[in-house]
């Protein structure tokens, strides 16, 4: 992307701006004493030190004015937690408009910013914004939500800003506050700042590890070691030159590195997150992923064990089963389907490289229930389900895969050995899986749904196949519904169900 040459502020504004500077630094040092160590005054002072760092490294040619605004920017990005009160959330989002209501108050009392109206809204700008990755993410103190952080009435104003510049100067500004970002979430990586979120995430009662997947790292608040994760992934998402992108690994590996030693202590197992990177291509580009919620793994469980047959909706196959998370070799797995759909590969893959880009997650570590919208349209999806069973036909326990076929054949293009999934066992044995399990070999990338008798093998290939389940439901079986009497109906967990040819 290139970005303009020409700075936001001019370095005729430097001697009056480093003036100013020593004075917010004395206002926000005054001001952040009041606030918890994770905030304070000894975080501010990173993350200017950071943005001097980066700005002496940047591939982007800066005036030094704006360096000198970003440290201003930086003093003050955080002061608003000094404005905390009991009826915040949980999560004290509304420290950013504290903050932009701090600055506002005071900057004006500055020369340069009360003759500058436009300089006092860029500093704003980058305070309003610094966080706003952060709130891209689900969080447990929303249920599960992600919702951006309101702004009030500063949101109109701020948004005049990017309106009035012209393309290569908003590249700029999106530019020049990558540079905070960058400078902020490095303060809370490596094995320092992974240790700092740990304990602060602690210090608010948070478990260790998350239920289900313990190292989960899709939602705030789930967690001390997600929160150290998703600190962590800021940095990576925004780096924005190659000494960045080069500190911001490096960083992330030490926080990784945190992780592990605490996984050590707990006598935990450590597993690394999938992170299968994908080239973006100009198709890709136009696809906009957003997460809307996120389900946890308790919540899932309990989605799963209400799971019905479509031929008798009053039972249900899961209800007393053992489900359990866990990441396994895919080499394990017994595919159930003749075919992969090349337009659903497609669209998983698009998925994928936009998790990547945009958040650092990847659909190989999903171990919730995720809501998300793609292009204007919203959905739901889980991680892939597998069930573990005696198979009569082969006289010896299998693993069958259920759910997910898609991304597992996704993950083995991509060259991935382990994956997340739901493992369903001690299924009760009136309650077989409609396919008989295949080998990977027998699946083959088609271009639409296949007729019937090509989708799978089926169990019980006609009428007369069927057995006797008279002591288990009232519900007449018939030549239409035989075949996919024990089919699991997975629609609450985003499944799309049977596939019609067409």
């Amino acid at each position: 992307m290139t970005v303009s040459h020409q700075p936001l502020v001019n370095d005729a504004l430097l001697t009056p701006l480093l003036s100013a500077l020593e004075e917010v630094r004395r206002w926000a040092t005054d001001a952040l004493r009041q606030v918890d160590s994770y905030h304070g005054v000894l975080h501010a002072q990173a993350v200017a030190n950071n943005i001097a760092l980066l700005c002496n490294s940047s591939d982007i040619p800066l005036a030094k004015a704006e360096e000198i605004a970003l440290r201003i920017a930086a003093w003050l990005h955080d002061v608003g937690y000094a404005q905390y009160s009991p009826n915040w959330s949980q999560d004290r989002r509304e420290h950013v408009k504290a903050g932009l209501d701090f600055a506002s108050r005071h900057l004006p009392q500055l020369r340069v910013f009360s003759q500058s109206p436009w300089l006092l809204s860029l500093v704003c700008y980058f305070i309003a914004h610094h966080d706003d990755i952060n709130y891209q993410y689900p969080s447990m103190a929303l249920q599960g939500e992600a919702k951006p952080v309101d702004l009030g009435n500063y949101a109109d104003d701020l948004n005049q800003l990017e309106i009035s510049l012209s393309a290569e100067e908003r590249k700029r500004l999106h530019s020049l506050l990558n540079i905070l970002v960058v400078a902020d979430s490095l303060a809370a990586t490596g094995d320092a700042g992974a240790e700092r979120t740990f304990h602060y995430s602690l210090e608010r009662g948070l478990p260790v590890f998350a239920q289900g997947n313990p190292l989960n790292a899709w939602c705030w608040e789930e967690s001390a070691i997600g929160n150290v994760r998703l600190a962590a992934k800021r940095a990576l998402i925004s780096a924005f030159s190659s000494y960045s992108k080069l500190l911001a690994q490096k960083e992330y590996d030490q926080m990784e590195d945190f992780v592990e030693k605490i996984c050590d202590q707990s006598n935990a197992i450590y597993c690394p997150e999938t992170l299968a990177w994908m080239n973006i291509s100009e198709d890709t580009t136009q696809d906009e992923i957003r997460l809307l919620s996120y389900l946890n793994w308790t919540t899932l469980e309990g989605i799963l064990r209400k799971v019905e047959l479509q031929g008798d909706r009053k039972l249900l196959p899961y209800s007393h089963a053992r489900i359990a998370l866990r990441r396994c070799a895919i080499s394990d797995l017994r595919p159930t389907s003749f075919y992969v759909l090349e337009s659903r590969l497609e669209e998983h893959r698009k998925l994928q490289a936009r998790l990547q880009h945009d958040y650092v997650l990847s659909l190989f570590d999903l171990t919730g229930m995720l809501r998300y919208k793609q292009n204007d349209r919203s959905f739901l999806i889980s991680p892939p389900i597998i069930e573990t069973y005696y198979e009569s036909e082969e006289n010896a326990m299998i693993t069958a895969i259920v759910d997910g076929l898609h991304r597992l054949w996704l993950a083995r293009e991509l060259g991935l050995s382990e994956v997340w999934v739901i493992e369903i066992s001690d299924i009760p044995q009136q309650f077989p899986l409609v396919p008989l399990p295949l080998q990977w070999k027998d699946v083959r990338v088609v271009t639409s749904v296949p007729s019937p008798e090509h989708k799978r093998r089926f169990r019980f290939p006609s009428f007369e196949d069927f057995p006797d389940i008279s002591n288990l439901t009232s519900v007449p079986v018939t030549a239409e519904n035989y075949q996919y009497f024990f089919y699991r109906d997975l629609k609450e967990l985003g499944s799309t169900g049977i596939r019609s040819a067409k």
